[in-house]
């Protein structure tokens, strides 16, 4: 008697699973050259399975470097009123990048993919980038400055590269956190503030 493999959706999906598994094939073969069916065999499920997870490979890179901007939103909106704007910036960036080494682990992997593949970085590009709309909503909620529309945009896409350019120099060094990149970004142009 032959048995035949079950049908139907598995179970259960450990997402993580999954991201790891996608996150591996794609830094071992290339973003270009793999597709979701190979992804979704790599992890034994279908690919309709894994689009309901992550509809499009990029979603699987970006997945994480889009909590960055929420973990910062929530670290600003935690901030003390105290001290200057670039301070308190600084100081919850740093906070929102405090991450277990398992996930700073996968942030270098998603660092190195978006560093490789310059499709990967347009997403941030032209006022589109979360991490630049959350440093810009703060620097105009704190400022003592009265920015105009044009400046507020620069100053918060310029903090927002200052970050990923950073934490992209970080991906390729042999560090374990980021810190020190982010210290020497953020040193150069927070002061602007």
């Amino acid at each position: 008697m032959t048995q035949t493999a079950p049908r139907g959706r598995p179970a259960h999906i450990d997402r993580f699973r999954v991201r790891d598994a996608a996150l591996a094939l794609l830094e071992e073969l290339g973003f270009e050259e793999v597709s979701t069916a190979q992804i979704a065999a790599a992890v034994g499920i279908s690919r309709s399975s894994l689009a309901r997870f992550y509809p499009t490979k990029q979603q699987i890179v970006w997945e994480g470097l889009d909590d960055l901007s929420r973990r910062l939103s929530a670290q600003l909106e935690r901030s003390p009123e105290r001290g200057s704007v670039s301070a308190r910036l600084k100081a919850s960036i740093e906070v929102a990048l405090a991450l277990p080494e398992s996930e700073l682990s996968v942030l270098r992997t998603r660092l190195r993919l978006v560093r490789d593949n310059p499709g990967l970085q347009v997403k941030r590009a032209y006022g589109r980038d979360p991490l630049a709309q959350v440093i810009r909503a703060f620097i105009e909620a704190n400022s003592r400055t009265a920015y105009t529309e044009g400046e507020l945009s620069c100053l918060a896409a310029l903090v927002a590269t200052a970050v990923d350019t950073a934490l992209i120099e970080w991906s390729g060094s042999d560090e374990t956190r980021p810190a020190s990149h982010i210290a020497d970004c953020l040193g150069f142009i927070l002061p602007i503030l």
